[in-house]
């Protein structure tokens, strides 16, 4: 029992990314910086945007204690929540 939640997450470092539990709600958060930006340079248009983020999932029961693993390959972010 439990479930598989699934976040796309294009462009950021496994360490800038963290989990929080509390009751029902899983939370990521993290910061997608913007690594290739030069000094003086000037953006016209963008379709990245680089900043903080935070989604926050409620789930149905509490999951305080639940097994979570974490797999982040290519861009995509699995969080196991085992009940």
């Amino acid at each position: 029992d439990g479930w598989l939640l699934k976040f796309e997450l294009a462009g950021l470092q496994f360490e800038d990314i963290s989990i929080l539990v509390s009751g029902p709600t899983l939370t990521v958060r993290g910061i997608r910086r913007d690594r290739m930006a030069e000094q003086g340079f000037c953006q016209y248009s963008m379709e990245i945007s680089y900043s903080r983020f935070e989604r926050t999932i409620q789930l149905p029961c509490n999951i305080d204690g639940a097994a979570i693993g974490v797999d982040y390959r290519n861009g995509i972010l699995l969080v196991h929540v085992s009940i």
